[in-house]
């Protein structure tokens, strides 16, 4: 586990935090360690959203292309470099100029 290192003050009503100890209670957990439980799952929940919007973008682009006779297009190079273009660690080598443009 990565060590903890930011602190947030968050304020609940008597009823949630009731629920939230209980819940923390019943999984044997802090209830840091569940809000940070919950705050991973909904991230994780949004990035395979994310994900799958994506994916569902380049099927429906594949098949419009199939069905209007559109020129070939390679769907998986365009996903593979918009995936390349959108990592953080390649973007940072393009600004320095270590990369082609």
């Amino acid at each position: 586990m990565a060590t903890l290192e930011k602190r947030v003050q968050v304020l609940f009503d008597p009823e949630q935090y009731a629920a939230l100890e209980a819940e923390a209670r019943a999984r044997n957990i802090s209830v840091g360690a569940l809000i940070r439980l919950a705050t991973d799952q909904l991230l994780d929940t949004q990035r395979n959203d994310a994900r799958q919007g994506l994916r569902d973008m380049f099927a429906r682009a594949a098949e419009d292309e199939k069905r209007n006779n559109y020129p070939p297009f390679n769907w998986e190079e365009a996903q593979a470099a918009y995936e390349h273009e959108t990592d953080p660690f390649y973007r940072e080598a393009q600004n320095k100029g270590d990369l082609a443009a």
